[in-house]
């Protein structure tokens, strides 16, 4: 008689635990943060990285990160509405930040870096490999971004391909998150 008990109990147990671990899957996947596009398109899970919120891409076959920040309108920032965020130093290799920009050396999945110019931002991902020592010439950096400046330093940096991906194109802003 003990015997049935025990295993009247290890029964209960296991069927309890198989329910609360597909209501917590159930769960967890309706409570996750989702970007999505103008258009309604989602776009990816919200994550986290050393570069801010943002979402995971795959771009050509490479998983790079792409940032997201709020959107502004001057001095006030939107409550619901999002922007892709443009990298706040972009140095190139030319003098008057013409070409592919530089990507300097950071720890990411795949390297990449976003360049905002008006309302477009393209996505400009590694080549793949090691980074190399690189002289930039110029740059654009916050508060100005639309402004190019002399900038003479030699950086580690990535290969860039130079065929951007259209960030804006793809997933057209402004972006919303909701579950």
């Amino acid at each position: 008689m003990r015997c049935v008990v025990v295993l009247f109990v290890m029964l209960i147990n296991a069927v309890s635990a198989v329910a609360d671990d597909w209501q917590d899957r159930l769960r967890s996947d309706r409570h996750v943060p989702k970007v999505f596009d103008a258009r309604g398109k989602f776009v990816g899970p919200l994550e986290g990285s050393s570069s801010g919120d943002g979402v995971y891409l795959d771009v050509n076959g490479a998983v790079v990160f792409a940032a997201i920040t709020r959107q502004t309108n001057g001095a006030q920032a939107s409550a619901t509405q999002w922007q892709w965020a443009s990298s706040a130093f972009i140095p190139y290799a030319s003098t008057d930040c013409s070409g592919p920009p530089l990507i300097a050396y950071y720890y990411a999945v795949q390297p990449a870096i976003a360049v905002r110019q008006g309302a477009d931002v393209e996505l400009y991902v590694s080549s793949g490999g090691y980074s190399t020592i690189v002289h930039a010439s110029s740059a654009r950096q916050n508060p100005t971004l639309s402004q190019c400046s002399p900038y003479s330093y030699d950086i580690p940096a990535f290969i860039v391909n130079p065929n951007a991906y259209s960030l804006t194109q793809h997933y057209p802003e402004p972006l919303t998150i909701r579950y």
